[in-house]
């Protein structure tokens, strides 16, 4: 029976007569879930919550079987039998009106109605002389009525003398005007959760198979509690993991309970404007956490727009807003999403489309992002503030490299054309890869880096086809240090060909000549390495000639932040090779005065380079490298005051930039420590030492030796010999010598006498 307009309050006298029944309520309860586990904090809100006089109404809500309905029965037994509070529980899924909820409340509380349910419901309320909770069930179909809705609650509320407080269970989150509320927000199960539920249903199967299951399931109790009961129907059990890996909408079906994800997460999704599944759709494009400003660029809208689509689909619990102006969707809503655009019809094909375009949007807003924070990473102190929101946006861009490496016709591809207009791809490639390497794994770069070279070779741009191609040799470079440097050395002389081939078009790019006498330098300097004597000399100045060529270009290019980066490079390699050269006019016996002159020429650089990044870029990357480089000249020339002051300078600034969990910074604390040692105060030394061990180690992919774990065991030897600890220095020596390609002759003799000691001792 429709709400008279006219009415706002039933007349109650009418009913007094017929009021036979005043006895106390009495709770009506569904049965206990056996299933239920976990989601104690939820719980003990919700009951916190209920037990103040004050609330009114307590909002239960969160995702599509995320299991609010399971805590609310939980919490309706707990009240009922351990705080003695009845309470009415009232399954409102089907309830489209405020009339038909009524009539549902009436049965479950007990209520004899004739003509006017709504009366009589009210009238049993106001003979309640105590408190009484209500739990609405699945409220989400009368809050498209909204108003209605809250104007009965706020009259349940008066008319019960406040005795009646209301739990409600919904997707949608919401607020009673001129009513005390509070809210508690279902989220998805956390991992202890997660196994002690599907521990319950697959008590033979392993921890970690059930982690895997778990993650599938994107930790949702409808979703877990689904593939928990079909784990027994496969004989592999991966064979289910492999199900829901390929087609989790369909694996995620129990027909026999009638349980089904899809259909859960389709009864939010239809109650949407078009609007709404448009932009879901879109975002079904982005992983993890997103930005609001990212949403406005791939959905298309206005920033007020943007806010606006935004804040209903968090309501509807269809995604989340786990910060400020910062977003997620849910595992199990994407896979919907796509498993929405498989079909061959016209609602399909749109969906599609819709997705096409936000995923290319999406990756220029991406890599436009890359850039930027980039070049700004170059601003004087713009390392940390740039270096942090990069860090924020890390699995984003991460995924847009790799959404670029996947696509496979780069040829027709939009993503591969976005790609290649980007400043980027055009742009600031050395800088950018440099920048984000020390957040996303290298390997993923490189595979990027290659990806733009093979784009350039096909576009035919030579120029961009040599930059990629040093970028990706510098790479290999470093991989091959204490390894075999042959893949290093032929894919510099095949860069060395095609420079030379195209010299005619190349020479008036003096960005590009620069980075390629840059990176040539750097591989005659390996390549000295090879030699000894007279030939070795020869090869160092080689290298020098093609630095400072580099160097010569690039002054001419220094009027931007990234061009005095550029300088400082070529400076700090510079000074590496004059030092090699010192150190090579000695072992030749070369006369004094040539032997200074290139230790002189070896500061000088240095000193440029550390004045240069000091004044231009400030606390950043390059400039911690350049005090470290200076660092390691006094270190080698016995100026161990000088050395460790460089070095501690290095080290504060690696710590406060964030950059102190990386081989680069076991480098540094390694020669730390060795300066320490050297200064005879090896026990301070061995602390720092320890700590780098420690360092190298963790970052370690294995337990095979590597060049960073050899030269921290070998300095740690060392250490321990001059402290007298001759059974720790033997210890580290064995380990060092695992590696002994990686350990430069002099070290290597100092290490095999602390082993022939231990050997003459015993």
């Amino acid at each position: 029976m429709a709400e008279s307009e006219a009415r706002t309050e039933p007349d109650f006298e009418s009913f007094k007569e017929n009021v036979k029944d005043k006895r106390e309520p009495t709770s009506c309860l569904p049965d206990k879930l056996p299933m239920f586990t976990a989601r104690e904090a939820e719980i003990q809100k919700v009951i916190t919550f209920l037990k103040d006089e004050e609330k009114a109404v307590v909002f239960l809500h969160g995702g599509p079987g995320f299991g609010k309905t399971a805590i609310a029965i939980e919490v309706s037994h707990q009240l009922s039998e351990d705080h003695q509070i009845p309470v009415v529980f009232s399954q409102l899924t089907t309830a489209t009106t405020v009339d038909e909820m009524v009539l549902r409340l009436c049965r479950d509380v007990g209520v004899y109605h004739e003509d006017d349910p709504k009366s009589s419901l009210i009238l049993w309320l106001k003979n309640v002389n105590r408190k009484v909770i209500f739990v609405m069930d699945d409220i989400d179909n009368l809050l498209e009525e909204k108003t209605s809705f809250y104007k009965f609650i706020r009259l349940l509320r008066k008319n019960s003398n406040q005795h009646c407080h209301i739990l409600t269970t919904s997707r949608t989150s919401c607020e009673i005007p001129e009513l005390l509320t509070d809210e508690v927000q279902v989220d998805e199960m956390d991992d202890e959760a997660c196994m002690e539920l599907l521990k319950k249903q697959c008590p033979d199967q392993e921890d970690e198979f059930l982690r895997r299951l778990a993650k599938l399931c994107g930790k949702i109790p409808l979703a877990m509690c689904i593939a928990g009961s079909q784990v027994d129907d496969f004989e592999n059990s991966d064979e289910l993991l492999q199900h829901l890996q390929d087609q989790p909408m369909k694996t995620l079906e129990c027909p026999e309970s009638d349980q089904y994800v899809y259909r859960a997460i389709n009864m939010s999704y239809e109650k949407c404007s078009s609007e709404e599944k448009e932009t879901l759709s879109r975002l079904a494009v982005f992983e993890g956490i997103f930005s609001e400003d990212a949403v406005r660029v791939v959905i298309e809208k206005e920033n007020l727009d943007t806010k606006r689509v935004l804040k209903k689909l968090v309501r509807r619990s269809l995604i989340k807003q786990p910060t400020k102006h910062r977003y997620s969707i849910h595992l199990l809503i994407k896979h919907f999403l796509k498993y929405q655009q498989e079909s061959e019809n016209e609602t399909a094909e749109r969906v599609r489309a819709q997705m096409m375009r936000a995923e290319v949007l999406m990756v220029k807003y991406y890599l436009e992002l890359g850039h930027d924070l980039t070049m700004k990473s170059y601003a004087k102190d713009g390392y940390k503030a740039n270096r942090e929101p990069l860090k924020q946006e890390a699995h984003n861009i991460q995924n847009v490299l790799k959404i670029c490496c996947q696509q496979e016709d780069p040829k027709t591809s939009d993503i591969s054309d976005c790609l290649a207009h980007s400043k980027v791809y055009t742009t600031s490639a050395r800088f950018f890869s440099l920048f984000v390497r020390t957040i996303i794994p290298g390997s993923i770069v490189d595979e990027f880096l290659q990806l733009c070279a093979n784009l350039a070779e096909e576009r035919k741009q030579h120029a961009m086809k040599i930059n990629f191609d040093c970028l990706l040799a510098d790479q290999e470079r470093s991989r091959s240090i204490g390894k075999s440097d042959e893949c290093f050395s032929s894919k510099m002389e095949e860069i060395k060909g095609e420079f030379e081939t195209h010299d005619k078009d190349l020479k008036e790019d003096k960005s590009l000549c620069a980075h390629y006498h840059y990176q040539y330098g750097r591989y005659l300097l390996r390549k000295s390495e090879h030699h000894n004597g007279e030939q070795r000399f020869k090869s160092l100045h080689k290298a020098r000639e093609q630095l400072e060529k580099s160097l010569k270009l690039r002054k001419t290019l220094a009027d931007t932040s990234v061009g005095k980066a550029d300088m400082v490079f070529s400076l700090q390699h510079l000074g590496n090779t004059w030092k090699k050269i010192a150190s090579s006019s000695e072992k030749l016996l070369q006369p004094t005065m040539d032997c200074e002159y290139a230790k002189k020429k070896t500061q000088e650089y240095y000193e440029e380079a550390m004045e240069l990044s000091d004044k231009h870029l400030g606390e950043h990357e390059l400039t911690s490298s350049c005090y470290k480089n200076f660092g390691d000249l006094f270190l080698t020339i016995g100026k161990h005051n000088l050395a460790e002051e460089k070095y501690t300078t290095a080290k504060r600034m690696r710590e406060t930039l964030g950059l102190n969990a990386s081989e680069r910074h076991v480098f540094l604390l390694n020669n730390l420590g060795q300066c320490f040692t050297k200064s005879m105060r090896a026990n301070e030394g061995i602390k720092i030492l320890e700590n780098a061990r420690d360092m190298a180690e963790k970052l370690a992919e294995s337990d095979e030796p590597n060049v960073c774990k050899t030269k921290v065991y070998t300095s740690l030897a060392i250490a321990y010999d001059l402290e007298g600890k001759h059974s720790d220095a033997v210890d580290y020596a064995h380990k060092a010598l695992k590696f002994e390609k990686a350990i430069n002759r002099n070290f290597l003799n100092k290490l095999q006498i602390i082993v022939s000691k231990n050997v003459g001792n015993n």
